[in-house]
């Protein structure tokens, strides 16, 4: 149970958004892949509403912060630029992703938003920055799933992304839902 005199917090997050017509094709992928074999847990493949491609993820934060996290994301500046699609993997955890080739203007994005939200109590990321579109979770060790996906993206007609925007959103029941949006 809640306790009620705690303020509700909000699972907070700063990404790109995947065009509707890219991401439409990358969902395809799940509907023609859609289970396992008999036996294994099955993939939670992701609604292409929610595709997106992470520049930090923040987790639970409060109401007060989060207006101090909108205000400081304001902030950053960057100009448009365009990304790439390049192959296909797995995280050990069993997370299925369409990688994104690095670009410096991605990797400036990227720090920019670091360092906004580094003075509010966000802790700069460790691991390098790793940029994809997670595809689907639960997918277990399928070196097939992922030769399909790779071989998938590489037919795609449009594997470019125009990047003219960031969001902030905030985590529903699985589902993301955009706070605020911020022109490059």
């Amino acid at each position: 149970m809640k306790d009620p005199s705690r303020p509700a917090t909000h699972r907070i997050f700063v990404g790109i958004k995947i065009p509707p017509a890219l991401a439409s094709l990358l969902a395809s992928f799940g509907r023609s892949n859609p289970q396992q074999t008999p036996n294994a847990r099955s993939p939670k493949w992701t609604d292409a509403n929610d595709l997106h491609i992470t520049l930090k993820f923040l987790g639970s934060v409060q109401p007060a912060l989060l207006e101090q996290v909108r205000t400081a994301l304001a902030a950053v500046r960057a100009h448009p630029f365009k990304i790439t699609l390049a192959g296909a993997d797995a995280f050990g955890s069993g997370i299925l992703f369409a990688g994104i080739e690095q670009s410096a203007q991605l990797i400036s994005l990227q720090n920019a938003v670091e360092q906004a939200l580094n003075p509010l109590g966000f802790p700069r990321e460790q691991r390098p920055y790793s940029p994809h579109i997670t595809i689907a979770r639960k997918i277990g060790r399928r070196h097939d799933v992922v030769a399909r996906l790779e071989a998938f993206c590489h037919h795609l007609p449009h594997r470019e992304i125009s990047v003219h925007q960031f969001i902030l959103y905030e985590s529903i029941a699985g589902h993301y839902q955009p706070l605020q949006q911020y022109d490059l």
